[in-house]
């Protein structure tokens, strides 16, 4: 083979998904950007048939488990899914009023347990 001659084609369309440290998943189509070095893409397609593109270290991912495209499609929106729901009771955890109804005890005055707090 003359090496004047060869010709670089694209990568073919590569999905898979992809487990994180630390317990995270997604899955959608992935590739390495050369101009943004070390680091995995991975465009992860939503119900209305875009994508979101996220980025990860390559020092972050545990395993990449390569897929159809069917496959990775239809385990994406079930993570997303899963994902915001699990924000969204964290969220709501953290914007919760704290219990007032016991009120604290003042200084020098008795605690629930009935000791004094000196």
């Amino acid at each position: 083979m003359d090496d004047n001659n060869l010709t670089l084609t694209e990568p073919a369309e590569m999905w898979a998904t992809v487990e994180l440290m630390g317990h995270g998943q997604t899955a959608g189509r992935i590739s390495m950007p050369t101009e943004w070095g070390g680091l995995l893409r991975v465009d992860v397609p939503i119900a209305d048939g875009s994508y979101t593109t996220e980025f990860y270290g390559l020092r972050a991912v545990y395993r990449i488990k390569f897929t159809s495209e069917q496959i990775a499609r239809a385990y994406a929106p079930q993570e997303r899914e899963a994902t915001v729901r699990e924000h969204r009771l964290e969220i709501n955890a953290l914007r919760a009023p704290a219990n007032k109804s016991t009120p604290k005890p003042a200084h020098g005055r008795r605690c629930a347990a009935g000791r004094d707090r000196r």
